[in-house]
């Protein structure tokens, strides 16, 4: 279940330091996942078809409880991009940073994190989602930084296909967090799923799928 661009986000109140703000990305800064849309962005929408189509029983399988979410997530990413020169994708993360993300996003939510940087919050995105985009399209918007998962890369510059680390998926969110901002208060965190759980519970103020989180 996620909100529809009719629900109301909440208007971050002001405060005499500058807070901390995080915001998921999939499913609360956008309508829908990423991924896909990246994937086939990257490869083409036939290419994306063949490719995909092995993979359908792995993401049947995340749905369905089965597969774990990092598990079907490095399948997914072994059978797109292994092999790539990581500058090719960078170029590709740029481009949908630019092109495709804004027509992703939740007109609601995209209001409510330029609120918050309107009052000079340091935002942050805290997303399983790829750095390889997020990290450009969060530059633009100007967020204080992007927590993100990425990917491995050979000596060679070449994607293994394999996730650097860890997913950045539940508790992964709050070990980034800690990481990044190890003394830093966090004032709010907005998520929409048991991904989020973890980071909002960091927060002072947390707001899951548009409604204060516990209510």
């Amino acid at each position: 279940m996620i909100y529809s661009d009719s629900s109301i986000f909440p208007d971050p109140m002001p405060h005499s330091t500058p807070p901390v703000a995080l915001f998921d990305f999939d499913g609360t800064l956008t309508r829908r996942d990423s991924l896909l849309p990246f994937l086939r962005h990257c490869v083409g929408t036939a290419c994306f078809a063949r490719r995909i189509a092995p993979q359908l029983p792995s993401l049947l399988g995340l749905l369905a409880g089965l597969v774990p979410n990092d598990v079907a997530k490095q399948r997914v990413l072994a059978a797109f991009f292994a092999g790539w020169p990581m500058a090719r994708l960078e170029a590709l993360g740029a481009s949908f940073a630019r092109d495709v993300v804004p027509g992703l996003l939740r007109p609601s939510a995209r209001d409510t994190l330029h609120r918050h940087l309107d009052q000079g919050h340091r935002c942050y995105l805290v997303s399983a989602s790829l750095e390889v985009y997020l990290r450009p399209w969060s530059l633009r918007e100007g967020l204080a930084g992007t927590l993100a998962t990425q990917l491995e890369v050979s000596p060679a510059g070449l994607l293994t296909g394999r996730i650097q680390g860890r997913n950045v998926y539940g508790p992964e969110k709050v070990a980034r967090i800690r990481a990044a901002l190890p003394r830093q208060a966090i004032e709010f965190a907005y998520g929409d799923s048991k991904g989020d759980l973890e980071m909002l519970a960091l927060a002072r103020q947390a707001w899951m799928q548009g409604k204060p989180w516990g209510e």
